[in-house]
């Protein structure tokens, strides 16, 4: 499943596919960008295919920057996973109704198109083609002040981003030459210890993002994702 939405709208698009294959995915962005014109820049998690050079090469070609958002930390790019979290769900829900899964999408992407966002106070539809989208349309009615949720748009972005600043910063006490454990995504039981039996070595810290060294690999996460070690204390000698 590909889904991309729109950073000032809020404008969702949901394609299923069979694979995440780079020769399936570029095609249907092409079709997106046909529609609402090439991306300026465009935020992915970096998993495959948005790693390959192919999909690289397309983003050069239609003059779009990519932005690599931290692995491992959703809250980077929290438009889509906060549709994400919605739609999945809504899917899981017809699923266990043994509902029709593609109707049942096409049908949530419709309604929720035509509702106001919490964060710009207008419909997605209204923001990406400046007129009122209903459930049966009669009528075009233009709407031209979109000044207004811009501006609301970008007020509470900069109050959430002021906010997440200050409490991850209070909490990064992490610095270079320390020695962290990392999270462990893939727990293998109910008691299985929330941090991988590896140590690692922060190598250079970035606000709140660390990147940390073992022998020749080295990773890049949130520095939720890791916890302090500290080696115990010697016994004393007697």
């Amino acid at each position: 499943m590909l889904i991309v939405v729109n950073y000032y709208s809020q404008y969702p698009e949901v394609v299923l596919l069979p694979t995440m294959l780079t020769s399936v995915v570029i095609p249907e962005v092409e079709k997106m960008m046909a529609t609402h014109g090439l991306f300026g820049e465009i935020r992915t998690d970096n998993r495959p295919p948005f790693n390959s050079c192919e999909w690289s090469n397309f983003l050069i070609s239609r003059n779009s920057k990519h932005r690599r958002i931290t692995p491992r930390w959703p809250q980077a790019n929290g438009e889509a996973e906060g549709f994400v979290k919605t739609l999945s769900k809504t899917i899981c829900i017809a699923i266990g109704e043994l509902q029709n899964v593609e109707s049942t999408l096409y049908t949530f992407l419709r309604k929720y198109r035509v509702t106001p966002h919490a964060t710009t106070g207008v419909t997605p539809s209204q923001l990406c083609f400046g007129r009122v989208v209903t459930e049966a349309i009669t009528h075009h009615t233009m709407w031209t002040a979109q000044a207004k949720p811009q501006n609301r748009s970008m007020e509470r972005r900069s109050r959430n981003n002021d906010y997440d600043s200050q409490k991850q910063m209070a909490r990064n006490t992490i610095r270079e030459g320390d020695t962290l454990l990392v999270k462990d995504h893939h727990p293998r039981g109910k008691f299985w210890l929330p941090f991988k039996a590896e140590l690692w070595t922060v190598t250079a810290v970035k606000g709140t993002i660390i990147t940390a060294g073992r022998g020749g690999d080295s990773i890049t996460r949130n520095v939720s994702q890791f916890k302090r070690f500290s080696f115990p204390s010697p016994p004393p000698l007697w």
